[in-house]
């Protein structure tokens, strides 16, 4: 081995200039056409937008001028990179024209001879970087009538705009659906070790004497199910007792417990889930859910949704259960972002961080939230069902007619002004007109109490049903099929985006409905991985 060290050449010192700055965009995709992929991350305002801002952000839309195309955020951060300008020298030659050839241009023959040469050209100040999975997209009917009208407007084609076909019997299973602002609020994907969840073991299971024992997987954490009677305002009966598989473990429930759901149900037919726990002594507020199904079944959807009803109680058929009905509004004094719309990237991980805690928290941990939070706003979290129109409540009202004591509304509540004959399964027994005066009014004193005003300006004004609209009788509405087709599923929308905004447990939707059934469950988050019920209580016990 020599002992010669090896003499290496030194590297040429070139200046950095620090005089220009670049802005990088990693595409995902292929850039082709360079005014195409302009075109998609908003032109040439969206790349200024997101220099100008501390933490901007760009949108990209494939389908520009597609408002259904829901866009991938890209995250604009800091970055010292440097864009290197690399030159590959080339030699081109003519190849030889034959005798009898005109004169024409010929083809050249290239020849490499491995010269590269880079030069910095500046510094990458800022990077926008696209880490986030694309939304589910939704593709509408082309040649859906609206879709077809809609593209006629734009074109300004007068012809397809007076064919247009009006459906003025147009009913309401013929409404489209509307689609979601977006569909999924998580963005980065999950890391997933694909290991076995630590709770569940293998265990040896001796079923008959003559067989050999079979491996069993056992969760050790699962618990009991009780399940809950579920019907809707359709339903053509009520039930009548409890479910016998709630009867099967009532001996693992207090029977002092039973005895205070009972009660309550005895004294007042209906209640929502918060007055309920407002009226249940501490103890009986963690098994809420195992004492519903001895005392009450559930109601989806109608004027008392969400609402339980006492056994053989049919609130369609008694006129006194008006009092029980709902009166809902939505009032938002600080407006909310989305999880997804109208959000910067910088925030996603941390919000999705967040999101995944609140859904694995525990209901008595969202309790305590809620109960932490109204005593610092000044309200009792034992009255927060009732409305006196002193208190500041949640930014979403829900109250029961008999839980509302300001004495403006509860006059119209006592009312015999404005009743139907027949219960409506949007207004229960009241009359669109005279719910509509009640949400209206409720609507006004919140936001009074928001702005901190203790009485409103027009409390002083006497409450009145519109002479132009019709009320009474049946309280048909004045609007066609097509406006209460609307509202219904807006209405619905929003009320979905509030429970998942608020959490509010009124509107806790941890149950799930199976053919009839309303099933109720304290298991956790690994609950019925394994179908094998049987075998897993036999093992538990």
């Amino acid at each position: 081995m020599s002992n010669n060290t090896l003499q290496y050449e030194t590297a040429e010192v070139l200046p950095l200039p620090i005089d220009k700055e670049f802005f990088a965009v990693e595409y995902p995709g292929y850039v082709k056409n360079i005014d195409r992929v302009l075109n998609t991350i908003g032109g040439q305002y969206g790349l200024q937008r997101a220099l100008k801002e501390e933490y901007g952000y760009l949108e990209l839309r494939y389908r520009p001028g597609d408002h259904f195309s829901h866009p991938i955020n890209g995250d604009v951060i800091h970055t010292g990179n440097l864009l290197l300008k690399v030159t590959r020298r080339v030699r081109r030659r003519k190849t030889q024209r034959p005798a009898s050839t005109e004169e024409q241009e010929l083809p050249m023959e290239i020849e490499e001879d491995g010269n590269f040469k880079a030069e910095i050209m500046g510094v990458i100040s800022k990077t926008c970087r696209f880490r986030g999975m694309a939304d589910y997209q939704y593709l509408p009917d082309p040649v859906d009538p609206i879709a077809q009208f809609r593209k006629s407007l734009q074109s300004l084609d007068v012809e397809s705009i007076r064919k247009f076909p009006i459906d003025i019997d147009c009913t309401m299973s013929r409404t489209p659906n509307l689609p979601p602002p977006s569909f999924s609020r998580i963005e980065c994907p999950m890391d997933y070790g694909y290991r076995q969840n630590t709770s569940v073991v293998k265990v040896l299971v001796q079923k008959n004497e003559d067989e050999p024992p079979v491996v069993k997987l056992i969760n050790r954490r699962r618990r009991r199910k009780f399940v809950a009677y579920s019907i809707d305002f359709e339903a053509k009966s009520v039930p009548s007792h409890p479910p016998e598989d709630a009867v099967k473990f009532s001996s693992q429930i207090p029977e002092e417990s039973i005895e205070n759901i009972q009660a309550l149900f005895e004294k007042r037919p209906m209640w929502t889930r918060s007055a309920l726990q407002n009226n249940l002594p501490n103890s009986d507020r963690k098994i809420i859910k195992r004492l519903l199904p001895f005392a009450a079944y559930w109601m989806s959807s109608g004027p008392w949704r969400d609402c339980w009803i006492r056994y053989n109680y049919d609130p369609r058929q008694h006129v006194d259960a008006r009092f029980y009905q709902l009166l809902d509004i939505r009032y938002t004094a600080r407006p909310r972002q989305l999880g997804r719309a109208k959000r910067l990237l910088r925030a996603k991980y941390d919000t999705l961080n967040q999101d995944i805690l609140d859904q694995q928290s525990s209901d008595t941990t969202m309790q305590e939230d809620a109960d932490s939070s109204e005593q610092a706003a000044g309200v009792n979290p034992d009255r927060s069902h009732i409305f006196d129109g002193r208190n500041k409540q949640r930014e979403v009202a829900v109250y029961q007619m008999c839980d509302i004591t300001y004495p403006r509304i509860r006059n119209l509540v006592e009312s015999k002004e404005g009743l139907r004959k027949l219960c409506d399964e949007k207004d229960g027994w009241y009359s669109k007109q005279l719910m509509d005066l009640m949400r209206k009014t409720l609507r006004r004193k919140i936001a009074s109490l928001a702005r901190g005003e203790e009485t409103d300006p027009e409390e002083d004004m006497p409450l009145q049903l519109d002479d132009n609209d019709e009320a009474g009788d049946n309280g048909s509405d004045s609007g066609g099929e097509i406006d209460k087709a609307i509202t219904s599923k807006v209405d619905q929308l929003m009320r979905n985006l509030q429970r998942a905004q608020l959490g509010a447990q009124d509107h806790d939707d941890e149950f799930e409905q199976e053919v009839g059934m309303y099933q109720l469950d304290d298991m956790d988050e690994y609950e019925n991985v394994f179908g094998d019920d049987e075998d897993v209580e036999s093992e538990s016990e």
